[in-house]
């Protein structure tokens, strides 16, 4: 923990704080004693320096402390997130490390989604009238969420990135238990949580104010089921997500069943997935800072990314696309052209040195996860888009692509695409879920997207 230009080690975080190892002279310590008696009042009880022990500190420098006993009570890890919240808002510098005495708190938060979630109140939480805090003061308590608890510490620590993951998300509507979050990513204005007079405390030590801001270190991302008993995605969800549907391929299952052959049980990591190094999370948070353009918690702007040499041919490419989309009425608008403009920067400032950066990769990409999500209809609707698109992705003209619309439909009724030949087209992974969509409308009549 430091403060100003001196720092201390404080071990034993836990059930019970006991034995912070301090600089009993120290500018540091003193702030830090007169800010925790503050917070938590009675339950800190000093009793004076003990026995002198040496401890290391960064940068091998090792000086003389003297032992503090201090018994902060039996708090829960909530409890002791918000002190810490609390310390930080107060200029402390706190450093938390994995250790023997150290925790280090989860950085996500895993909600499966029900599909009783018709409002947000599994989202955001709720006041609980019928308990009243511990205090005189007899204010009822907030029932708090997971969704909820991690927004505060990711507003608390904004050094680092923290992660929603909604799993099965669609087996409710995302518009009626998300719609707060989906307004307030775009607006920036706070989301309102309850309607009471100042913050109301919860059962995990948190004080939650009645409306709270979406910090930009925060990062949702939902996994998504189709059966009989999940729900379609709205344009407006649509618009503010890419879509990445997953696909496993022969030669991944026969790799797969190579490798687990002698398991009789799945691996519960069978992916392989191993540890980021050291720094990865900082540097993540940074490009998606300096990709939005939004300045750091310190109010330090960061240098915005660079323009990729082919960035031009990525507009004509959107605006050919739009012109067929908005002729079928599926037409998309600033969000979308913002955004697929600045996944083409992110990919450029990701490339190493040595690779040469492949502009339609780029747009094949964002054709399959930004423009295509949307489309679903009867054949008769759709199948004249499918075509003009397929059309598209070949790498044909857009005037060519266009005569799809024409009454005659014979440009459609001629287009034969198999999904076999998907590999020598120009975007070749978006022209493959086309092949298979126009597949689709012409046996079943309809066709989606998320099929």
């Amino acid at each position: 923990i430091a403060y100003g230009g001196e720092s201390f080690i404080l071990t034993g975080i836990g059930e019970i704080i006991e034995e912070p190892f301090v600089d009993d002279s120290g500018e540091a310590f003193e702030a830090f004693r007169r800010t925790s008696k503050n917070f938590i009042k009675a339950k800190w009880l000093f009793r004076g320096p003990e026995d002198i022990q040496d401890f290391e500190l960064p940068g091998n420098k090792s000086r003389g402390f003297a032992g503090w006993r201090n018994t902060i009570g039996e708090l829960n890890q909530g409890q002791i997130e918000a002190f810490i919240s609390y310390c930080k808002r107060k200029g402390f510098r706190v450093s938390e490390q994995n250790g023997s005495h150290n925790r280090q708190a989860k950085r996500y938060a895993l909600v499966p989604v029900g599909a009783d979630w018709t409002d947000n109140r599994q989202v955001l939480g709720f006041v609980n009238h019928l308990k009243t805090a511990d205090d005189e003061s007899g204010r009822p308590t907030f029932q708090s969420t997971p969704v909820l608890d991690l927004v505060l510490r990711a507003s608390a620590d904004q050094d680092n990135p923290y992660f929603i993951i909604l799993d099965e998300m669609n087996l409710s509507h995302v518009e009626r238990y998300f719609s707060d979050f989906l307004s307030a990513m775009e607006s920036g204005e706070p989301v309102p949580v309850h309607s009471e007079d100042g913050a109301l405390p919860t059962s995990s030590g948190h004080e939650i104010p009645p409306q709270i801001v979406i910090p930009p270190n925060l990062f949702v991302v939902g996994t998504v089921n189709v059966d009989e008993t999940t729900y379609m995605f709205s344009p407006k969800v649509l618009d503010r997500a890419n879509v990445l549907e997953f696909r496993v391929e022969h030669d991944d299952l026969d790799n797969f069943l190579q490798t687990h052959a002698q398991s009789e049980t799945l691996p519960k990591n069978s992916g392989g997935i191993l540890p980021a190094p050291a720094g990865t999370a900082e540097a993540f948070l940074e490009l998606s800072l300096r990709a939005r353009g939004v300045l750091q918690h310190t109010g330090t702007a960061l240098e915005p990314l660079a323009t990729p040499p082919d960035i031009d041919r990525i507009k004509e490419t959107l605006l050919d696309f739009f012109r067929v989309l908005q002729k079928a009425g599926f037409e998309f608008a600033y969000r979308t052209a913002n955004e697929v403009m600045r996944y083409a920067r992110v990919s450029y400032a990701l490339k190493s040195a040595e690779d040469n950066w492949d502009w339609q990769q780029v747009m094949d990409a964002q054709i399959l996860q930004k423009l295509l999500p949307r489309l679903h209809g009867s054949r008769r609707r759709i199948e004249p888009t499918l075509v003009a698109l397929a059309k598209l992705c070949e790498g044909g003209e857009v005037v060519d692509a266009l005569k799809a619309f024409e009454k005659d439909g014979s440009a459609v009724t001629d287009y034969q695409g198999s999904p076999d030949g998907w590999q020598e087209k120009k975007y070749k992974m978006s022209w493959r879920k086309l092949a298979e969509m126009i597949e689709t409308v012409r046996r079943d009549q309809f066709v989606s997207f998320i099929q």
